[in-house]
Formats: C-alpha cells, sequence, structure tokens
C-alpha cells in the first residue's frame, strides 16, 4: 500500500462548544490516516492577535479547508457582524479564488438529524444568520452527514480525493464482478452449502434476504447469528449475494479464520482491485508475499527507530557531557510530544513507555531494543487473547513465537559478557 501520510496541512473549522468532541475525533482520524498537520483553535499556540483574528489568520496557512456546520452560528465578531466559523469561510474562500487553497470541504448536519437541545441555536437573529451561512455553503461541494458516527469517514475520503488529485495518485479500478452460472444438482448437496451457482434452489428465505439488506442499509456492520447447520453460508451465498449484486454492489467473501485485521485486507488486495489498476492495490501480490513484505519493512522501521534513538541519545551526550542529564533530557523530548495534556493516564503511560525503551537500550543494547520495538509492531498482525476458546488465539500464538524467540535472542546475545552498543558505548 503506498504512503498515505502528507504534509498538507488541513485547517478544521467549526463552533467550538456543541462540536468540541467531533472536531477532536476528526481530528485524531486525520492523524492516524494521514499523519496530517492540522491547523485548529487548540494548536495555535500563543500569538498576540486576538483569538478570533488568529483563527482567520491561520486559514491562510492551510491547503485543504474542512468546514464542519451543525446548529450553532458561533461567537460573533462584533466588528463585522459575522460569526468567527463564517469569517474563516471567508477567508477560505479568498485563499481558494487566489490559489493557495487545494479544496474547500463542507460537512452539514442534516436538517432532520437528531442533535442535543443545548447545542441548537435558540437567538431568531443567529438562527437566521446560520441559515443563510448553510445556503452559502451549498454554493461549494456540500457533504450531509446524519450522525457525529458517520463523519469522520467522510472527512477521510473527502481529504483523500483532494490528496490524490494533488500528487496525481490513481485510485484502483474495481474488477468486475460477476456471478457464476447456475448450474444442475443431481444429487443432494449433504452438508454442503448452497453457492450463487444454486441460488434457485434456496427457498424460503426471501424475508430474510430482504431483512438482512435493510438492516446493512441502515448499518454497516450486520451480524447473522445462527446454530450450526442452520443455512447461514447458503443464505450469504445463494441468497444475499445474488440480490446484493443486482443491487450494484461489489461482495467480497473473506474467511478471516485466523487473524481478521490481515485475512481481511490481503483478501480485499487480492480480489477487488483489477490486475491492471494501480495506486492501493498489490497486484499479483497474494497473502503470504503481503504479510512477508509487510514484515520486512517493519524490520527496517524497527532498525531504524533504535539507531535514531541511540543517536540521539549520544548527541545529548556530547552537549551536555553527563549520561544521566543527556538519558533525562533526551527522555523528556521523545515522550512529551504528542501527549494528551488533558489525560493523567496519557501522561504517565507515555512517560513510563519511554523509560520502559532506556531501561533496555542501556542495558540490554540496540540490538535488544530493535527487536522489541519488532515484538510490538508484532503485536497489531496478532491479536492476542487469554480466552483460548476463541477461533482465533492459537493461530495468534502461533504467529507470535517466532517473535518471541526474536526478542529472547537479542536479549540473550546483548547480555553476552557485554551489553552491545549500551551504556558503555557512550563513554567511549
Amino acid at each position: 500500500m503506498p504512503e498515505l501520510k502528507t504534509s498538507i496541512p488541513i485547517f478544521i473549522s467549526s463552533t467550538f462548544i456543541d462540536l468540541k468532541d467531533l472536531r477532536s475525533t476528526v481530528s485524531a482520524r486525520l492523524r492516524d490516516v494521514f499523519g496530517a498537520q492540522l491547523i485548529t483553535m487548540e494548536t495555535f499556540g500563543s500569538d498576540d492577535a486576538p483569538p478570533d483574528i488568529l483563527s482567520v489568520r491561520q486559514v491562510r496557512q492551510c491547503d485543504i479547508f474542512v468546514g464542519i456546520y451543525a446548529r450553532r452560528y458561533g461567537t460573533v465578531d462584533q466588528m463585522t457582524g459575522k460569526s468567527i466559523t463564517e469569517l474563516e469561510l471567508d477567508q477560505a474562500e479568498r485563499a481558494f479564488s487566489a490559489g493557495t487553497l487545494t479544496g474547500i470541504l463542507l460537512y452539514l448536519l442534516e436538517d432532520d438529524a437528531p442533535w442535543p437541545e443545548e447545542f441548537i441555536e435558540a437567538d431568531s437573529i443567529s438562527t437566521g444568520k446560520l441559515s443563510l451561512l448553510k445556503q452559502r455553503a451549498r454554493q461549494h461541494t456540500v457533504t450531509p452527514f446524519r450522525s457525529p458516527e458517520d463523519l469522520p469517514f467522510m472527512v477521510i475520503k473527502g481529504v483523500l480525493d483532494k490528496i490524490r488529485h494533488r500528487i496525481g495518485m490513481q485510485l484502483p479500478q474495481a474488477r468486475h464482478f460477476s456471478l457464476p452460472p447456475e448450474r444442475k444438482l443431481h444429487q443432494p448437496i449433504g452438508m454442503e452449502f448452497l453457492t450463487s451457482a444454486d441460488k434457485r434452489h434456496l427457498f424460503g428465505r426471501g424475508d430474510k434476504i430482504t431483512e438482512i439488506l435493510e438492516r446493512l442499509d441502515s448499518n454497516p456492520i450486520t451480524l447473522l447469528l445462527g446454530n450450526s447447520g442452520a443455512g447461514k453460508t447458503s443464505l450469504i451465498h445463494a441468497g444475499l449475494l445474488p440480490v446484493a449484486v443486482e443491487k450494484g454492489w461489489l461482495p467480497i467473501y473473506s474467511r478471516p479464520l485466523g487473524l481478521p485485521r490481515t485475512d481481511v485486507l490481503t483478501t480485499l488486495f487480492s480480489t477487488v482491485p483489477d490486475q491492471g489498476s494501480t495506486g492501493f492495490g498489490m497486484p499479483g501480490m497474494g497473502a503470504p508475499s503481503w504479510v512477508a513484505g509487510f514484515l520486512l519493512i517493519l524490520q527496517n522501521e524497527s532498525i531504524l527507530w533504535a539507531l535514531g534513538i541511540i543517536t540521539l541519545l549520544f548527541l545529548m551526550r556530547v552537549l551536555l557531557r553527563k549520561q544521566w542529564l543527556a538519558v533525562g533530557v533526551s527522555w523528556i523530548l521523545l515522550a512529551l510530544p504528542g501527549v494528551d495534556w488533558r489525560s493523567p493516564i496519557d501522561v504517565v503511560s507515555k512517560l513510563l513507555s519511554w523509560a520502559l525503551v532506556y531501561v533496555v537500550l542501556l542495558r540490554f543494547g540496540i540490538l535488544a531494543l530493535a527487536i522489541s520495538w519488532l515484538f510490538v509492531y508484532g503485536l497489531e498482525l496478532a491479536p492476542v487473547t487469554p480466552d483460548f476458546s476463541q477461533w482465533y488465539a492459537w493461530r495468534a500464538v502461533l504467529i507470535l513465537l517466532p517473535f518471541v524467540a526474536l526478542v529472547l535472542y537479542g536479549f540473550r546475545t546483548a547480555l553476552g559478557r557485554q551489553p552491545i552498543f549500551g551504556a558503555a558505548a557512550l563513554d567511549e
């Protein structure tokens, strides 16, 4: 999969009181997916300008403007009579006309969507201004949203489209899907399930198919539960999939019998993109090759990460002369960025995590540190559970065993009489 990380600055505009949590969620998702440089009122820092003027000024620094509007008009600037969010949109439109802004993405809460009463504008003047703002927003490409849960995915899709357009990245073309020709049954199939080729032999399940489709329309995740042998797989293959194809859907069948994250992902990569397309697909690369390539990437990242830590520590030692001071300063420099100061638990966990990193580095060495980090990455591939009755438990154990062996090897090698690149290395 190509790298999605981007240095493109993204400005997120919204009213504060009612959309604070939603904006925080959208920001977190954008950072997770794109590593985006976000410009929000929480990131402005210190400045001599008032917050409202500073907010509008910051719009000029962004490449993509994301506006989120619900049922409040927001704080009004006394000089212009406009809300800060409307002034931000003014600035975004000027920047877009000047060619310094890549795109404007606006998201409006649907008029009939449920919303907390305390976050609905009560003042008639502000309500009228909000209505005019929404009419003005509709002059752009607007995406309506109905619930806070839907919005982060919509914003990610919109930002991805803008980034793809900017860097010229081509999205993969979906492979054409067609149902297999119908087959004649010359004998009972026994305990086997009906396939899409046997759809005319599935009887009495029309109401269940309709119910599942209605549930899928209202909720993208739908569970079909039933006793073994009740006909769930036949209902899916011979009933649901043919109807889904008629509706224009692209059905993908995956059985994640081991690791849901990697099994589903490799199924998508190997079945959805057309073999001639480029972009996110990996034509010709099956699941084993994909996993091997992914592990190779993790190995390189682990080594580079460990080298970066010891390089920083070495530089601090050269500058500060004292080892304990170099360790303390570099520990703070690495632990504090990205900490959520509103959560004491997050602060403590980050400090303890980086403290453990330095314990491993100074006591056991760089080899043990790099392999330990590779093991942490490996945990993302194999979800671990103490409940061994779960269907993925034993396969996760089998996948983690090589990682555990690598960790033991790294620590054992590092402890061979002298630590490898340990604390003594900094004194030389």
